[in-house]
């Protein structure tokens, strides 16, 4: 699928032109509907005209841009004549940017290279992701340096014979009768007073 692009000029010419809101949206959402097909003759199926366009009167608005000069009236289909050559070059540019990545592709693929490489696409940055995690460990399965850490200092407690353990931390505060911090003998008022082991 390819992404909508619109000129710096659009939005003057769609104001200069006076069209209503309804038949600007009608006209925006046409040419979205265009850039998700990938049409090259950029026609709209009339039958498809409110599935396009979402607002209540899409035939009025089409009236509309036909009068206007922004589309054509061809029976069956409307065809989209404001910003036709941006979109035939955006479309194109964006066409033959997917074929030389698929090609790329093909080749790394071919070669069994496993790096993922510097070209990442010029729509993408290298550091943006579509997972929703902050970890950057490339293997899942394997523990965290924090996790080993933390591994590391309770066996060392146990083997020490050390009452630090999880199992036999108090629940309690060593001072008083409050709930005992995550981790610690003390509660939060008489943390001062807990030394480290």
């Amino acid at each position: 699928m390819t992404w909508g692009k619109f000129g710096v000029e659009f939005r003057g010419q769609v104001m200069l032109a006076g069209l209503s809101d309804t038949a600007a949206r009608t006209h925006v959402e046409g040419l979205l509907w265009l850039y998700e097909v990938e049409s090259p003759d950029l026609r709209i199926p009339k039958h498809l005209l409110r599935t396009v366009a979402a607002s209540s009167d899409h035939e009025q608005a089409a009236k509309e841009l036909t009068a206007a000069g922004f589309w054509r009236d061809d029976g069956g289909a409307y065809t989209v004549v404001h910003h036709a050559e941006v979109y035939r070059q955006s479309l194109a540019a964006q066409l033959a940017h997917r074929e030389k990545e698929r090609d790329r592709q093909r080749q790394k693929r071919k070669s069994g290279s496993k790096s993922v490489g510097a070209n990442v696409g010029a729509n993408v940055r290298a550091t943006q992701t579509d997972r929703q995690t902050t970890s950057t460990s490339t293997d899942h399965r394997q523990p965290s340096a924090e996790a080993k850490r933390s591994a590391e200092a309770k066996r060392s407690a146990e083997d020490n014979g050390s009452p630090w353990t999880t199992s036999s931390q108090p629940q309690t505060c060593a001072h008083c009768d409050r709930p005992a911090r995550r981790g610690c003998r003390t509660c939060w008022e008489h943390a001062a007073l807990e030394s480290t082991p």
